[in-house]
Formats: structure tokens, C-alpha cells, sequence
């Protein structure tokens, strides 16, 4: 039984260090690449599973969040906080520019929806699970749009919606890391507690019998 849990707890050690180690995919880094195209399918995409897909809007938040909706099924709006962008508050509190920048934002928007096509990504150029920010309630990601008519073309031609350029990349990269390996750590701390209690059942006899 004690050989049973010390491997038991070893394993899991190992898992906490290979995830704490490991790095995640390439984030797209849209301040130094001025002409960053999408390179990832769309098409048929689930952002819930792929971290990809082709949508609408639902709401205008502010300069550096949209809520969209899927245009190929009736899944909960996305609430997308863009990936390296941070734009002065328009909503609760007020700050200067806060306005123009939402509607900057809006106005991109508003013409690739009525007139081409919207596409949200994750911020990293990779299928998976989408990466919640620091609340846990929005995504993390890029806005793709064709302003024109010829949707055909999107997959060659992308414009990446950036009210300003961001000069904090890395330190985004590295709380957003942070926050992942810490949404693992909770997972890893239940699967822990999880075994503690089945070590503690299997330690004493139970009822009707007399050893463990």
C-alpha cells in the first residue's frame, strides 16, 4: 500500500513539473510582424473546441473586447478579450479616449460583418482549447477581418483589428502562461485530494471486515 502511494504522489509530482516547465504554442507576436496572416482552416471550426471560427457580433463592449456569436451553431457568445491589446475603459469607468477607441473598434467591425468576414482566433497559431484571461470569464484572442465583399479571399489576405500596438508582448505571454499553469495546478491539487481520500479508505478495514 505505502509503495502504491509513493508512486502514486511521485507521478503526479512529475506531472507538476512538466507542466510548470513545458512551454505552450508560439503566440502570435502581431508588433513586430506588421503582416501576420492567418494560416489556420476556419471553416466548419468550433472556438469552443478549436479555438477558431467564423463569426458575428453580438455586443460591443469596448476598444479591446466583443462579444461574438457563431454563425454556424447556437453556442454561448464568445466574450473575446483581444490578445495583447488595452485600450483606455469605456464602460463602468469612463477614461479619456476610452470612447473613441470602442468605437474605432466597432466601426471595423460593423463594416466586416454587413460587408465581409470576422474571424476569432486563439492567440497562439494552433487548434485546442481556448485560454481564458485572468478573470476566467473572457478568451484571449486575435479578431481576424475582410473588410470587402470577396470572403473567398480572407484566407489570404487577414487584417488584424489593433487599436494600439502593444510594446508589453512578453510580459502579456507570461501571465497568460501563468494563469494556465495555475488553472492545471487546481486540476492536479482535486486529482490530489482525490487520492488522498482513496488512501485513507483503503488504510482501514471496512465494515463487516478486519483488515485493509
Amino acid at each position: 500500500m505505502k509503495k502504491n502511494i509513493v508512486f502514486a504522489l511521485s507521478f503526479v509530482a512529475l506531472a507538476i513539473f512538466n507542466t510548470v516547465s513545458c512551454n505552450s504554442g508560439k503566440f502570435v507576436d502581431y508588433t513586430k510582424e506588421s503582416n501576420v496572416k492567418l494560416t489556420l482552416d476556419y471553416k466548419g471550426k468550433d472556438f469552443y473546441k478549436d479555438s477558431i471560427e467564423q463569426v458575428n457580433v453580438a455586443y460591443y463592449i469596448d476598444g479591446d473586447t466583443t462579444h461574438f456569436k457563431s454563425i454556424n451553431n447556437n453556442t454561448p457568445n464568445i466574450k473575446i478579450r483581444y490578445y495583447g491589446i488595452d485600450t483606455p475603459e469605456s464602460t463602468g469607468k469612463i477614461e479619456e479616449y476610452g470612447e473613441e477607441a470602442k468605437q474605432f473598434t466597432k466601426a471595423k467591425l460593423k463594416n466586416a460583418v454587413e460587408n465581409g468576414t470576422v474571424v476569432i482566433s486563439g492567440p497562439t497559431m494552433e487548434y485546442g482549447e481556448p485560454i481564458t484571461d485572468s478573470t476566467g470569464s473572457r478568451y484571449l484572442g486575435l479578431v481576424w477581418i475582410n473588410e470587402t465583399e470577396n470572403r473567398t479571399e480572407l484566407a489570404k489576405n487577414k487584417i488584424f483589428v489593433s487599436k494600439y500596438k502593444c510594446e508589453k508582448t512578453k510580459l502579456s505571454i507570461f501571465f497568460v502562461n501563468l494563469d494556465n499553469n495555475i488553472k492545471t495546478l487546481h486540476k492536479i491539487i482535486a486529482s490530489l485530494k482525490q487520492l488522498k481520500s482513496a488512501c485513507l479508505i483503503s488504510m482501514f478495514p471496512q465494515q463487516g471486515e478486519t483488515v485493509p
